[in-house]
């Protein structure tokens, strides 16, 4: 600044000319600092992050090429060739690449969801394997389910399951299995989930865990033709058919009279198959006290026939070890169950099973119940076509 000028600014302003030049000094000092401040800041500063954090997980992209198939199998619960065919039926998983990354191959998501319901390992655990978020294996696994039921559901676990052509079919199969006129046999699994859910005490079973029950009716090649998972776990298996959509089912389709056949003088329509658990006269259950020997025989043959609910769940929980894990009851955990339901249809359908028929045979006894001292009209003709199958067993 002009010396003349800072003393005429001083006598018209009162300053005091060595105040104001010690303040200048100061400010000039401040200045200073604050540009060396800035400056080591900026060469301290560290680079920007990346958006995307890169994942070297590479077992996908290098293990399985080199895997055989047995391991293949044991990864994804299902041969290669079947594996393939999904990939051509589920082209809606298929995502488009962005200008920030490229997306993830659809076989890959495939993979990620078979793997992930094959096994109880954690997301995380499942995300580093295959170099993704936790976030995103819950995602691609939720497209995946919705996926499968959407394409699949139609021709593998339909609604309207009860047709002339799979009553014949079904018929015919049990028929070679040593039980006449039976559609389907019927059963319960326990799933277990989180005991932190709402009412939680209807949840805990007679086996002293927290569980939700999957009911389902199965044909004689181990298929779901019907399945419901909502009932709580402490439900009795009478409740569970009760409260079940397929009681009605049973009882306003025409088809089950309509194709009667008559045995030792006896119209036997088309039956089910349950164990004493389900006291309802809509289904064909055991001899609770059986006399005789024609007594016992039907109870075996009843027993054998309906072994393939047993090895249903058997061969679902073995290949899809996900829905075996606790877990809390909402949608998404339905949504996995009638997945892997219609996956189960879908690779029994096509002859893939993850174990041979001697691996699943285990022993099974029936619950006894005491019967009843007086039989409604509904029992009493129970009683007559089971009579007249018995007789027709110890008749081959």
């Amino acid at each position: 600044m002009d010396p003349a000028k800072l003393l005429f600014l001083c006598e018209h302003n009162d300053l005091n000319l060595l105040s104001l030049l010690e303040w200048e000094e100061e400010f000039e000092q401040t200045v200073e600092g604050l540009r060396l401040t800035y400056e080591r800041r900026r060469r301290k500063r560290k680079a920007p992050r990346e958006w995307a954090f890169q994942r070297t997980g590479a077992f996908w992209e290098k293990d399985i090429p080199a895997s055989t198939e047995a391991e293949f199998k044991q990864h994804f619960r299902m041969e290669q060739e079947y594996f393939d065919i999904l990939v051509q039926l589920l082209p809606e998983l298929r995502k488009n690449d962005t200008n920030f990354r490229k997306a993830i191959p659809i076989e890959k998501r495939i993979a990620i969801a078979l793997y992930t319901l094959g096994s109880t390992a954690e997301y995380r655990v499942v995300g580093k394997l295959f170099g993704i978020s936790m976030s995103m294996v819950g995602k691609i696994l939720n497209d995946f389910c919705q996926a499968v039921k959407r394409v699949l559901s139609q021709e593998y676990l339909p609604k309207e399951f009860l047709t002339q052509q799979k009553l014949e079919e079904c018929v015919t199969g049990f028929e070679a299995k040593g039980f006449p006129q039976c559609l389907g046999a019927i059963g319960i699994c326990h799933l277990e989930v989180s005991a932190a859910i709402s009412n939680s005490s209807l949840y805990y079973n007679n086996q002293d865990w927290y569980s939700k029950i999957l009911f389902a009716l199965v044909d004689h090649r181990r298929r779901f033709l019907y399945v419901n998972y909502s009932c709580p776990g402490s439900f009795t298996p009478a409740q569970v058919y009760e409260e079940s959509y397929l009681k009605e089912i049973l009882e306003s389709s025409p088809q089950f009279k309509s194709n009667r056949q008559p045995i030792a003088g006896v119209e036997v329509p088309v039956l089910v198959l349950g164990d004493a658990a389900f006291e309802a006269t809509t289904v064909m259950t055991p001899y609770s006290q059986p006399h005789g020997e024609t007594e016992k025989q039907f109870n075996v043959a009843l027993q054998d026939a309906r072994q393939v609910v047993d090895a249903a769940f058997q061969q679902l929980k073995s290949r899809f070890r996900r829905i075996t894990k606790s877990a809390d009851c909402h949608s998404r955990r339905n949504d996995i169950i009638i997945c892997c339901c219609i996956l189960h249809n879908f690779l029994i359908g096509n002859g893939s099973n993850i174990f041979d028929d001697a691996e699943l045979q285990q022993e099974q006894q029936s619950v006894v119940t005491a019967a009843a001292e007086e039989e409604s009209p509904e029992q009493s003709a129970t009683e007559d076509i089971r009579q007249a199958i018995s007789t027709l067993i110890n008749c081959i």
